[in-house]
């Protein structure tokens, strides 16, 4: 057990693979969810026939938050520190990129009971709506673009002290370019347009960098240096 303490960064990385599994487990309930274009009928008719479903599938998506994706990018934070020393500028950016990843992944989530909730009470086509945009702009938009945050600063970090796998960084300055554009979507009236698609990849992309930073930090034996 103690050796297991010692290597204090293998933990966080499995926390990081294990919160991508149960990422695909919560995708996997919630797959047929509407899109905020798609006929009312047809958003009403998912959130009366499979809403708890659904809801199920962001409890799963919080417990990842709060157990698994929380311990990683704090274990990230100690590591990247350690090898960026003095002031650990870029890896407390980083820091700050991920809580904010959680604070608007909360978001999108909450929105999902609410809208169960205001159908049950006959909410008006229009209320509902808001509620499919709210959420698809939390989760398509704000969500990726505090992604990019997150990743670019990491890594900065990682091209110029190489604590993990180098190519990473490089991954991670094209997921953070899609971050920063993916926004953009929300000005899209149509859920597969371009920048909808964009959004998408970066929604994507980010968890596919968070999964092979966390093989990178289990694949990672030797105690990261400290920086002078």
């Amino acid at each position: 057990m103690d050796s297991v303490m010692r290597q204090w960064w293998r933990l966080g990385g499995a926390g990081a693979i294990l919160f991508i599994i149960l990422v695909a487990v919560s995708f996997g309930l919630q797959i047929d969810a509407p899109t905020y274009d798609d006929p009312i009928d047809d958003i009403r008719a998912y959130w009366v026939d499979d809403g708890q479903q659904y809801l199920i599938g962001d409890y799963l998506f919080g417990i990842g938050f709060a157990f698994l994706f929380l311990p990683f990018i704090v274990s990230l934070r100690a590591l990247l520190g350690r090898a960026e020393g003095g002031v650990n500028l870029w890896s407390r950016v980083a820091f700050l990129g991920a809580i904010l990843v959680i604070i608007w992944g909360a978001t999108s989530l909450l929105l999902g009971y609410p809208r169960l909730r205001r159908l049950r009470r006959g909410a008006s086509d229009e209320t509902l709506q808001t509620l499919m945009l709210a959420a698809t702009y939390a989760f398509t938009g704000l969500i990726p673009l505090a992604g990019a945050l997150f990743v670019l600063a990491s890594s900065l970090v990682i091209v110029r002290t190489g604590v993990l796998w180098t190519w990473l960084a490089y991954l991670g300055a094209i997921e953070g370019v899609l971050g920063v554009l993916a926004p953009l979507a929300i000005l899209s009236a149509d859920s597969e347009g371009f920048f909808d698609i964009i959004s998408f990849s970066a929604f994507i992309g980010l968890l596919v960098w968070v999964l092979l930073v966390g093989i990178a930090m289990v694949m990672k034996t030797e105690e990261p240096a400290a920086a002078a």
